[in-house]
């Protein structure tokens, strides 16, 4: 976070950190929670909310499978 102080006063850093078991950071779970009301407001859409959580657990899965894959040893490394 220290990196990003010298940014202007128009900017908001917040750095969303996910625990593969455990829970959102509270600053992130804030911010998304407040983010989301404002774009139901706009949109008019109640389901924003479950919409944000479905795509960041989707993320974790494709991130999380990626990481799976890159795990396994290529046979053509092993020669």
């Amino acid at each position: 976070m220290d990196k990003y102080t010298s940014l202007a006063v128009d900017y908001h850093f917040q750095p969303i950190v996910v625990e593969i078991l455990g829970p959102i950071y509270e600053s992130a779970c804030h911010f998304l929670t407040v983010l989301v009301h404002k774009i139901s407001q706009r949109s008019g859409d109640k389901w924003e909310t479950a919409f944000l959580i479905q795509c960041i657990c989707v993320l974790l899965q494709q991130y999380n499978s990626i990481l799976l894959c890159d795990s396994f040893v290529r046979e053509e490394c092993l020669e």
